[in-house]
This record gives structure tokens, sequence and C-alpha cells, in this order.
């Protein structure tokens, strides 16, 4: 009896997660199906939708600066990390105060908000932003190729 009755006070706790799953992620992604499948008036063309999609040189070309991006700036960030991870392990293994604080320092990224990385972004790389400013030509690296894609790696 006390199991029972603990199982409905545990599946109540769960209501507001399966709730908010329920409305932020299956109805979105049930709808965009929905929408992906019929044309205009209604009617299934999912296969010629999807071939629509690629066959245009927009998707593609999102899909191709999609991977690039996820495969360049995957890689960089988990071999920057262990190589980081490598070097603090090693040298500060003495020192407990400066690993509490160097793990501060990196988890600071995590608690700031977007808007402060993008005005971080566009004070170092934006035309005249401070990378400019070391002795390179005035660029605008937010806007010149293929500096914009480097930038989004590094900021990421």
């Amino acid at each position: 009896m006390m199991k029972k009755k603990l199982a409905r006070y545990g599946f109540l706790f769960l209501l507001p997660g399966l709730a908010g799953f329920l409305i932020f992620i299956l109805i979105p992604v049930g709808v965009t199906v929905f929408y992906a499948a019929v044309d205009g008036s209604g009617g299934f063309a999912l296969f010629s939708n999807v071939a629509g999609l690629f066959g245009s040189e927009a998707f593609l070309c999102a899909l191709k600066n999609t991977a690039l991006y996820l495969a360049a700036g995957s890689g960089l960030s988990i071999l920057c990390a262990l190589i980081l991870a490598l070097l603090l392990f090693r040298s500060m293994q003495h020192f407990p105060r400066a690993v509490a604080a160097v793990r501060g320092l990196y988890l600071t990224p995590l608690v700031a908000p977007s808007g402060v990385c993008v005005l971080f972004a566009h004070m170092l790389f934006a035309k005249g932003g401070l990378v400019g400013r070391w002795g390179m030509a005035e660029v605008d690296f937010l806007r010149t190729q293929p500096y914009t894609f480097w930038v989004l790696v590094f900021i990421y």
C-alpha cells in the first residue's frame, strides 16, 4: 500500500518534466514532420519535398557549413580541452588553490550570458576591433570570408 502511494507521488513529480518535454519537444517535432510530409494543398509529398530540399543550393551550402563547423569546432574544442587538462593535471598538482581558480575561470563562460559573448566577439573581431589593431590590416573578421568561419570556431 505504501509503495503505491510513493509511486503516485513520484509520478506527480515527473509530470512537470513530462509536460515540458511534450510541449517544447515532442509536439514541435511532430508538427515539423507533418509539414515536411505535406504539400500546400494537404496531400502527401514527403519525397518530393525532401528531393527539393536537397536540390536547393542554399540548403546544401548551409548543410556544408554546419558539417564543417561541427567537425572543426568539436575537434579543436576536444583537442584544446585535452591539452589544457593534461597541462593542468601535471603542472598544478601541488597548488590546489591555483587549480580551484583555474576551474572557476574555466566555468565562467557557462554562466556568462550570450550577449556578453557577442559583445566580446564584436570588440575583438569587428572592423577596428582589438585583433585588427595588432598590426594586421583593417579587416572586418565578422564579415570577410574565410575569417568568419574561424572566428565562429574560436568563439565556440
